[in-house]
């Protein structure tokens, strides 16, 4: 091979390393990542502002100091009315593990069979250690594991009118916004590290505090500085992927009913045994697509023969079947079994 040749191959290689390694540092999380930062104002105006985030690294922290800074309603700076001071550096003291999600559970707690069927959250499984997800200002909602150990929360900032399709005499109103978290946000969006300051500034006028850098030291005596871009890099006030457990129960029960779904796919059974939300989510997310049968009331190859104009317009497109029955065909009258 020619010298050019060689040069050329290896001009090459070095740009695709080169390339792999940028890639890589892009994806790469940062140290630390805020989820939520909140504040209470007291009868006096003293904001007092929590910072939630996580702990990305593989690292112990020893001290974390957060550099703050409050923001009027147009997002312009603004100072306190007492001291002056707008700018304020806020100390976290360790130790401060990563953050992992771990299953140990502490305590469980069942319904009487007396006070109804509460499905998956019969049993509410409490965890040794607390953890949040956060999406706007939404610190209380702590994580629990129901009976079959899946990790959920209570989404009490969903909107009523996304509840409004949940038959409230299964839930008694006290289930409506539980919401399942999927592996992703386990691994990537929950935290369990929170910390409050009373009363760093007076000012009535402060609506938003932004979080400008954390300033890092590690136990091994190591430092590290995250800069604002980096804290708030992807799963700040993250909302859910999924909507809460009932609201889609509601929306798919046209074309979807557990126990005819683990009674008629056994090797879902095989895999799931009795985990309620793993067949409904198996079924929202593949099974719809993969043409399997969720119910009496629905059969895919049925509607599709029954419905030309439908096959027509979705050709293949398994899912589009089964929207279409919930939407307006089963109103329309149409056959599906």
């Amino acid at each position: 091979m020619k010298k050019s040749a060689k040069r050329l191959l290896g001009v090459v290689f070095t740009l695709a390393l080169m390339t792999i390694l940028a890639c890589g540092a892009f994806a790469a999380k940062p140290a630390v990542e805020l989820t939520d930062v909140y504040f209470t104002v007291d009868a006096f105006d003293g904001v007092s502002p929590t910072v939630c985030f996580r702990n990305n690294s593989n690292k112990t922290i020893k001290y974390v100091t957060f550099t703050l800074i409050p923001l009027n309603a147009v997002g312009d700076r603004t100072s306190c009315t007492i001291s002056g001071r707008s700018t304020v550096t806020a100390q976290v003291v360790g130790p401060i593990a990563p953050t992992r999600f771990d299953r140990t559970v502490a305590n469980t707690v069942t319904s009487p069979a007396s006070m109804g069927d509460f499905g998956p959250f019969q049993a509410q499984q409490q965890l040794a250690t607390d953890y949040y997800f956060g999406a706007e200002e939404r610190n209380g909602h702590r994580i629990f594991l129901d009976k079959d150990g899946n990790a959920y929360y209570a989404d009490s900032y969903t909107p009523s009118s996304v509840l409004s399709v949940i038959d409230h005499s299964k839930t008694r109103g006290q289930l409506d916004s539980t919401t399942y978290l999927t592996d992703d946000e386990l691994q990537n969006a929950i935290y369990n590290a929170a910390v409050e300051w009373d009363c760093l500034w007076y000012n009535s006028t402060i609506d938003e505090i932004a979080v400008t850098k954390a300033d890092i030291i590690y136990m091994d005596g190591s430092k590290e500085t995250v800069n604002q871009k980096a804290l708030y890099s992807g799963h700040f006030r993250s909302d859910p992927t999924n909507q809460p457990y009932y609201v889609l129960t509601s929306k798919y029960a046209p074309v979807y009913d557990y126990q005819y779904y683990k009674e008629h796919n056994a090797d879902l059974d095989a895999l799931f045994g009795d985990n309620q939300w793993k067949y409904l989510e198996h079924f929202v997310n593949s099974g719809m697509k993969e043409g399997r049968q969720g119910s009496s009331a629905f059969n895919l190859v049925a509607y599709k023969a029954n419905n030309p104009d439908l096959v027509a317009a979705f050709g293949e497109d398994n899912q589009k079947y089964y929207e279409h029955y919930i939407s307006s065909g089963k109103s329309e009258g149409r056959k599906a079994s």
